[in-house]
């Protein structure tokens, strides 16, 4: 399901489910203007895993437990906190012009409680230094 009100390359997204019974499910952040290409946040419970982008981390949820993940989105970089417990970052999500969200789910329908999602301003004023 694309998200039509929720796009950018500086967010924060709040999302809440019920675990379907899905293979796996989740949500795609800075996909293209088509919904496609993007990052993909993606839990697959039979696996008992959450992966980010390249990244993967092992990740237990409970049948019938809900599940909440804040997802901040910074360009090309994407972390996620999966019921306040797991932490998962990646560094090669893929710029898009536009930034598109959508949800997904691989086997089932997706039950969603709530979407929430602020834009985000630069914490920089001006040009970012960096020194080695």
């Amino acid at each position: 399901h694309n998200l039509q009100n929720v796009d950018g390359d500086s967010l924060e997204i709040a999302f809440t489910c019920e675990v379907p019974d899905a293979k796996a499910f989740g949500i795609d952040v800075l996909c293209d203007n088509k919904y496609e290409n993007g990052t993909r946040v993606v839990v697959t419970p039979a696996e008992k895993t959450l992966k980010v982008g390249s990244v993967t981390a092992p990740f237990e949820i409970e049948e019938g437990e809900t599940l909440t993940l804040r997802i901040f989105v910074d360009k090309i970089f994407v972390e996620v906190f999966a019921n306040d417990v797991q932490a998962v970052f990646c560094k090669d999500g893929k710029w898009q012009q536009g930034g598109k969200v959508r949800i997904f789910s691989d086997g089932s329908d997706l039950e969603v409680d709530s979407v929430t999602a602020w834009k985000m301003k630069s914490a920089y004023r001006g040009k970012a230094q960096f020194h080695k």
